[in-house]
């Protein structure tokens, strides 16, 4: 029995998340937030690229594209907060022989229930990160994205999303919920904490930020953000509420009971099986400027780092005979054929996150134009804009 409750957490570290509820009570703050337009650092190296569009014809403009790295080398940092730890990926130099950062999934797991974890179904993975590289030093600061895990999940979900955002010029912060997190899954102890914990893990991740001798300087908490998958997207919108957040993403959650009229941007997954994918319309419907990119056959956990190694091994039938059929199709929700492969949904999840990041808050003229990128990268089943998020708040 122990083995299979053992088990049955491996689908939860797997696919970096959870299907937890997202529809949560919204917090109580809830007047918009002055953000500047200001543009973020740049390196000489560090312009947007340009595009071949035609100024002589009618045709529509060719889209600038964010799914290549961006112009910055990235560091990564860890920030103490007590009780929990905040990860910072960073635009960075690093040194010529430094080495990128690899994560080890198994480290997250109690140290007592590694040994019951199989060999083939743990990982190594490159946050394309360097550890404490030098930060760059071009005397301004950059704007801040934070990001939230999901339930049974981890601070290093999605290493690959937030070195990529780093990369374009922002800092990227992601912090421990315990209280919903893999290790708490794994013992039986989810729960307790404060009201509205997830929230306070936000703003004390902010606070830590700026309190940071070298990371302080260059994040610039006028201009911040908020992204979540799963129930990390239900925390991204009750965040929303708070006066430090100027935009939200949300990536395969739901809708919030209070909907915050801040610009946003919608992720959905057209195959999720975990959070349907009329939950994140709701939100999509009543929302004043936003954006909506459901991905064609994508799944739940397709926009975790952990899913391409799930879909390399053919799944998680293997276990099926020890945890059964319904808790292995969780963990592969997205993560198996015949839903795409995760490395495209990475694509058009970089893509757009820095589009509008960008458009947030460095310059929308360096943004591009949004435009349905279905023959580009991989098909949408739905693209829709509603009033121009692309404008800051």
């Amino acid at each position: 029995m122990r083995t299979r409750f053992v088990l049955a957490a491996l689908m939860l570290i797997a696919a970096g998340c959870g299907g937890g509820n997202t529809d949560e009570t919204t917090a109580t703050t809830t007047t918009a937030a002055p953000t500047t337009t200001t543009a973020a650092p740049t390196t000489t190296d560090a312009t947007v690229p340009s595009t071949d569009a035609s100024t002589t014809t009618t045709s529509a403009p060719e889209p600038v594209m964010f799914t290549e790295r961006g112009p910055y080398g990235v560091g990564i940092a860890t920030l103490n907060l007590g009780d929990r730890l905040a990860d910072v990926y960073y635009p960075a130099i690093p040194e010529l022989d430094a080495r990128t950062e690899i994560f080890d999934s198994l480290s997250v797991f109690p140290e007592e229930l590694q040994v019951f974890i199989p060999d083939e179904l743990t990982g190594e993975f490159d946050t394309t990160a360097y550890r404490d590289a030098p930060v760059v030093n071009n005397e301004q600061a950059f704007p801040v994205l934070v990001f939230s895990h999901g339930s049974g999940g981890f601070r290093q979900t999605s290493t690959f999303h937030l070195s990529h955002v780093a990369s374009w010029g922002f800092v990227a912060i992601t912090t421990d919920h315990l209280e919903r997190g893999l290790a708490a899954q794994a013992t039986g102890t989810l729960g307790g904490g404060a009201e509205n914990q997830d929230v306070l893990d936000v703003l004390n991740s902010l606070d830590a930020l700026a309190a940071h001798p070298e990371l302080g300087p260059v994040s610039d908490l006028d201009r911040v953000a908020i992204t979540g998958h799963s129930t990390g997207g239900g925390t991204s919108g009750r965040a929303a509420a708070e006066d430090v957040i100027d935009a939200y993403i949300t990536i395969a959650a739901g809708t919030p009971q209070t909907v915050i009229q801040k610009p946003a941007a919608v992720f959905v997954a057209e195959k999720d099986k975990t959070v349907a994918p009329e939950r994140s319309y709701g939100l999509f419907e009543q929302l004043e400027d936003a954006l909506l990119v459901n991905i064609a056959n994508a799944g739940h956990n397709s926009f975790t780092d952990s899913c391409a190694r799930i879909y390399e091994l053919g799944g998680l039938g293997m276990l099926e005979a020890l945890i059964g059929a319904e808790q292995v199709a969780r963990g592969e929700d997205g993560c198996k054929e015949p839903t795409i492969r995760p490395e495209l949904a990475y694509d058009v999840l970089n893509h757009y996150t820095v589009q509008f990041l960008t458009a947030q808050f460095i310059d929308p003229a360096a943004a591009g134009p949004l435009v349905d990128l279905s023959k580009t990268i991989t098909p949408l089943i739905d693209f829709h804009v509603t009033g121009d998020p692309l404008v800051a708040s």
